[in-house]
């Protein structure tokens, strides 16, 4: 299938462009899974942009250090703050979930100081 980047600095709209990638699998008849790093969001409104209403896919909150594999059943994967997790957890999910479905991942490509990852 297919890998897409969504990358830019803080405050950027990458978690919004996420959002709305997740609604458009969702309208298509896809069943869309957000995947972001437990305890970062007090609500779903920070998680995943601004958008007030019931998002219309699953999300599942990772610690950054978990190394299990079971994610519940999706057609379109979503990685949002990817810059949270380890590349040895993250890079094996998303290459195995690309075989069988799209997956975006959005996150950071600067660090505090304005210096690329």
């Amino acid at each position: 299938m297919s890998i897409t980047a969504v990358t830019g600095p803080m405050f950027a709209g990458k978690s919004y462009r996420v959002d709305e990638l997740l609604r458009s699998a969702s309208n298509l008849g896809l069943r869309p899974l957000l995947v972001r790093p437990a305890g970062m969001y007090r609500d779903r409104d920070i998680a995943v942009g601004t958008l007030p209403e019931t998002p219309p896919y699953a999300a599942f909150d990772l610690h950054s250090d978990d190394t299990a594999t079971h994610l519940p059943a999706f057609d379109f994967l979503a990685v949002d703050e990817a810059q949270f997790f380890p590349l040895s957890t993250l890079i094996p999910r998303v290459m195995a979930a690309s075989r069988t479905a799209p997956v975006v991942v959005a996150g950071l490509d600067l660090d505090y100081r304005g210096v690329p990852f």
